[in-house]
């Protein structure tokens, strides 16, 4: 009987593992979905067609706090850096290609 319980225990604990990694990988896939709309979002309200992401990062430090920081350059040479934090619009604003290359540089 012992030997019934260990691996019911045991079965639990792979089934609440699973489940549980189920539903973090449906979370972290809604959150990557919003903040690729908002940026599609952020690229139409400038008339943005064609860019090239120079550094992206984005940070998860909360299961519900996303951060995403990119820079940018579109296809007639303007950098621009963009910030969106999750349950607010995503900023993006025109660099001069110092200021960006400068960021680039600082890691």
């Amino acid at each position: 009987m012992e030997h019934y319980k260990s691996l019911l225990q045991a079965l639990f604990f792979i089934a609440w593992t699973v489940g549980l990694g189920y539903l973090s990988i449906r979370r972290i896939r809604k959150l990557r979905n919003v903040t690729d709309r908002e940026f599609q979002a952020a690229l139409r309200r400038h008339r943005i067609e064609h860019h090239q992401v120079l550094r992206d990062r984005t940070s998860s430090y909360d299961p519900e706090l996303i951060q995403v920081h990119r820079i940018l350059v579109d296809d007639k040479g303007q950098h621009y850096l963009y910030l969106y934090i999750n349950g607010s619009p995503g900023v993006m604003r025109p660099l001069s290609r110092e200021r960006a290359l400068l960021a680039l540089a600082q890691g």
